[in-house]
C-alpha cells in the first residue's frame, strides 16, 4: 500500500499569493521520480481545502513550504495534526529560514518542536535523501534522530542537540526535475481558475544583493530548464489553465538569449490559443537589447525595473554595483516608446546606507524616467538574506520593528477546534543614516507618489507638463507640500501615519497583544493591520478623486499658466481639462453599465493623443464637442476577474488598484469617445 503524503503551500484566504504552488510541487515531482510506486501524493494551496482533507484523513507525511506570509499558519496546522496523530511526520522547507546562522536555525526549530525535519536551500535532493532514510527506518523518526543520522541539507533537533549536514550543491541540470505540470500533479489547480500558473525557466541569480535571499553565493550560479521542457509546459498550460495570466518566477527573465526563444513560444501561444492574455515576469536588470527584444515580442506586458535605489552609496552597500540602474531606466523609456509595455519600478526604503535625501532622489529619478509605477516597499529582514545577519545589523545600526502581515488575521478550524495564525515580519525603520523621523517622512512621500503618480490618474496631465519641458517630479514634490494644507486629505495622511506607527519592539510583545480579544477583533475586522500604503491610496483614489484633481490642477496651473500663454483662457482650459479627466476616473471601479456624456470646447482626445504638441487654442471649438465616457466590455470582464480573485472589501480594492496600475495605467478608466 502506498504511503499518503501531502504537500501544502498554503496561504491565508485573502493574502495576495494567488499563484500555483510551483515550488513545493517541484519537490513532489522530484520525489515522484524515485518513489512513484510508494507515494500517494496530494498538493494543496487552499488552506480550507487542506483542513477539510485533514478532517477526513491525516497523511503519514505532511510537508509545508515556509514563507513570511504562511509560517505561523503552517505551524498552527501541523501542531494540531501532531496532537491528533503524533506518528505523522512533519517536514518544512523554504526561504523563511536562515541559511548560515546556526544560532538562529537552532532557535527556530527549538521554538517549533512539532517540526520533525527542516530542508535548507534547494529542496529536491535533500527531500529525496530524507525519504530514503524514512523508508529505510520504516518511518521511525525517534530512531533516526537517536542515531543522529546526518542527511544532506536537512536539520533537526534531538534532546536539545542541533543535528545538521551541509547543503548539497544545487542540481546542475534542471531537467532532472520532472515537470509537475506535465505529470498532471497540478491539474486540479489549473482547472479551478483561481490561481495564476507560475513557471520558472531558470534558477539562480548572478547578482549578490544583500537584501535578497538569492544574494547568497549558494544561489549565484544560473541554471536553466531546456527549451523543449519550457515549450511543452507553456503549451500544456494553454490547454489546461482557466486563469488567463502567466507568471514567471525567474529572477532575471529577458536578460539571456535563450529567453528570446521562450518569448517567441509565448507570443505564438497568444496568437494560436489566445493564452496567456496577460504575462508577468520580464525582470532582466542588465542587457538592455535582449530585454527590449523580449518586451517587443510579447507586447502588452510590463517591465519590472527593480532598481531598489539610485543612490551610489546605497547600491555599493547592498553589493548591487554590477547592475546598471541607467540600463533599466533606458529600458523603461524605450519600452514605452517602441512597445505597448507598461513599466514598474521597485524602491526599497531603509536599505543599508539609505537616507531621506537618497530615498526622495530614488523616487524622483524613477518618476523622471517616465516609469508607469514607482513603488516603494519596506525593507523586510528576510532570514535567508545576507543583510539580515547579525554582523550587518550591527554594522549599519538597523532599527527594526515587528508588524502583523496584512490579511493574515482570521479564524480557521481543524478537528473541531477554532484558531487563528497571524503572521509577523520584521522591518527596518531606521539606521545610522536614516533617523526614524526621516523614515516616517519618506513613508508620507511614498503615499503621495502612490496616489498622484502610480495609479496613472494624471498621466494625461503629465503629458501636458512634459510637453512644456517641465519635470513631473517637480509637480509631485509640489503636490507633496500642497496636500499638507488640504483639509480633505490631511486626515488621510494623519491616519496613514498612525497606521504606519502601529509597530512592536519584539515578536513576544505582539504575540501578547494579540491575546487581547479587543485587539484581535480590530485586526480581524481590518480596523488595523492593513497594507497602509495601498489601502490609504485606494481610499484617496476611490473616495477623494475630486480633491486629488483639485490639488493636482491647482499645482499644474501654477506651473504652466504663464508658460503656455493662454491669453486669459487659462481658467477655462484647466477647468475643462479637469472635468474631462474626472469624467473618466470618478467612481471608476463599478459594475454598473453607465455612459456619461458632456460637452467641452477643447478637443481633448486630439490634444492627449498628440501629447499636447499643439497649443490648446488650435483645438478650441467655440460651438463645443460632445464626448461619451464609458467602460468597454473587456474592462467589465476584467472587473469581474479581479473581484473574483481579490474581493470587493477595502483591502481587495487596494490590491486591485495596485495590480492594475502595475500592468497598465488605464485598465479601469472610462474610455472617452466622440458622441454621435
Amino acid at each position: 500500500m502506498k504511503t499518503h503524503i501531502s504537500f501544502a503551500d498554503i496561504a491565508h484566504r485573502d493574502h495576495t499569493a494567488k499563484v500555483i504552488p510551483l515550488g513545493i510541487s517541484m519537490i513532489a515531482a522530484y520525489a515522484h521520480k524515485f518513489f512513484s510506486d510508494k507515494l500517494d501524493m496530494e498538493i494543496f494551496k487552499s488552506v480550507d481545502e487542506f483542513t477539510q482533507s485533514l478532517d477526513k484523513k491525516i497523511p503519514k507525511i505532511t510537508c509545508f513550504s515556509n514563507y513570511i506570509w504562511n509560517e505561523n499558519l503552517a505551524y498552527q496546522i501541523v501542531s494540531r495534526i501532531k496532537k491528533k496523530d503524533p506518528s505523522t511526520i512533519s517536514i518544512f522547507g523554504g526561504p523563511n529560514y536562515s541559511l548560515h546562522e546556526k544560532k538562529w536555525q537552532k532557535e527556530f526549530l527549538s521554538s517549533k518542536p512539532n517540526i520533525d525535519f527542516y530542508i535548507v536551500g534547494e529542496g529536491e535532493v535533500p527531500f529525496v535523501e530524507l525519504l530514503k532514510i524514512l523508508f529505510e527506518y520504516n518511518f521511525n523518526v525517534e530512531l533516526i534522530k537517536k542515531n543522529r543520522i546526518k542527511i544532506p541539507g536537512c536539520h533537526y533537533i534531538y534532546e536539545n542537540e542541533f543535528i545538521t549536514e551541509s547543503m548539497p550543491q544545487p542540481i546542475p541540470i534542471l531537467d532532472e526535475i520532472p515537470s509537475p505540470y506535465l505529470l498532471g500533479l497540478l491539474d486540479k489547480h489549473l482547472e479551478s481558475g483561481k490561481l495564476k500558473p507560475l513557471m520558472e525557466t531558470t534558477r539562480g541569480c548572478p547578482f549578490s544583493c544583500t537584501f535578497c535571499q538569492e544574494g547568497d553565493s549558494y544561489y549565484n550560479k544560473v541554471r536553466r530548464f531546456s527549451y523543449d521542457r519550457v515549450k511543452s509546459e507553456i503549451l500544456y498550460l494553454a490547454k489546461k489553465s482557466k486563469s488567463k495570466v502567466l507568471s514567471l518566477a525567474d529572477s532575471n527573465f529577458g536578460m539571456y538569449k535563450q529567453d528570446i526563444e521562450i518569448c517567441k513560444v509565448i507570443a505564438a501561444s497568444m496568437k494560436e490559443h489566445n493564452w496567456p492574455e496577460g504575462f508577468e515576469g520580464v525582470t532582466g536588470k542588465n542587457e538592455k537589447g535582449k530585454v527590449m527584444d523580449a518586451l517587443s515580442i510579447i507586447g502588452h506586458t510590463s517591465y519590472n525595473a527593480a532598481v531598489q535605489s539610485t543612490d551610489p552609496n546605497v547600491l555599493k552597500e547592498v553589493k548591487r554595483i554590477n547592475i546598471s540602474g541607467d540600463a533599466m531606466i533606458r529600458i523603461v523609456n524605450e519600452a514605452k516608446s517602441k512597445t505597448q509595455s507598461a513599466s514598474f519600478s521597485e524602491i526599497i526604503l531603509g536599505l543599508p546606507g539609505d537616507s531621506k535625501k537618497a530615498h526622495f532622489k530614488s523616487n524622483v529619478d524613477m518618476i523622471d524616467s517616465n516609469v508607469d509605477v514607482a513603488r516603494s516597499h519596506q525593507f523586510i529582514m528576510l532570514p535567508a538574506s545576507p543583510a539580515s545577519s547579525q554582523s550587518e545589523r550591527e554594522r549599519h545600526g538597523f532599527i527594526t520593528k515587528y508588524r502583523v502581515v496584512p490579511k493574515t488575521v482570521e479564524y480557521y478550524s481543524l478537528f473541531g477546534e477554532k484558531f487563528f495564525a497571524p503572521e509577523l515580519d520584521e522591518i527596518c525603520v531606521g539606521s545610522k543614516t536614516l533617523p526614524y523621523e526621516d523614515y516616517l517622512e519618506c513613508r508620507l512621500f511614498n503615499l503621495t507618489v502612490e496616489m498622484f503618480y502610480n495609479n496613472g490618474i494624471f498621466t494625461d496631465l503629465f503629458k501636458l507638463i512634459r510637453g512644456n519641458n517641465l519635470k513631473v517630479s517637480t509637480f509631485i514634490l509640489e503636490i507633496h507640500e500642497k496636500v499638507k494644507l488640504s483639509k480633505d486629505l490631511n486626515f488621510l495622511y494623519e491616519d496613514f501615519l498612525k497606521e504606519t506607527k502601529e509597530l512592536y519592539n519584539s515578536r513576544k510583545e505582539i504575540e501578547k497583544d494579540l491575546q487581547d480579544e479587543k485587539i484581535l477583533k480590530k485586526y480581524i475586522s481590518e480596523e488595523t493591520g492593513v497594507n497602509e500604503q495601498l489601502v490609504f491610496t485606494s481610499v484617496g483614489v476611490l473616495e477623494k478623486m475630486e480633491e486629488l484633481h483639485k490639488i493636482a490642477f491647482s499645482v499644474a496651473k501654477n506651473m504652466l499658466a504663464e508658460k503656455m500663454r493662454l491669453n486669459g483662457e487659462a481658467n477655462s482650459f484647466f477647468d475643462q481639462f479637469q472635468s474631462f479627466m474626472l469624467m473618466q476616473k470618478k467612481d471608476m471601479i463599478s459594475n454598473q453599465d453607465t455612459v456619461r456624456k458632456e460637452k467641452f470646447n477643447y478637443d481633448f482626445i486630439e490634444l492627449i493623443n498628440s501629447d499636447f504638441k499643439d497649443h490648446p487654442s488650435k483645438h478650441y471649438k467655440p460651438e463645443g464637442i460632445k464626448f461619451e465616457f464609458s467602460h468597454t466590455k473587456k474592462q467589465k470582464e476584467l472587473f469581474h476577474d479581479y473581484y473574483n480573485t481579490y474581493g470587493d472589501n477595502k483591502n481587495g480594492l487596494a490590491y486591485i488598484l495596485a495590480t492594475a496600475s502595475a500592468l497598465t495605467n488605464k485598465k479601469f478608466y472610462r474610455k472617452a469617445t466622440y458622441s454621435s
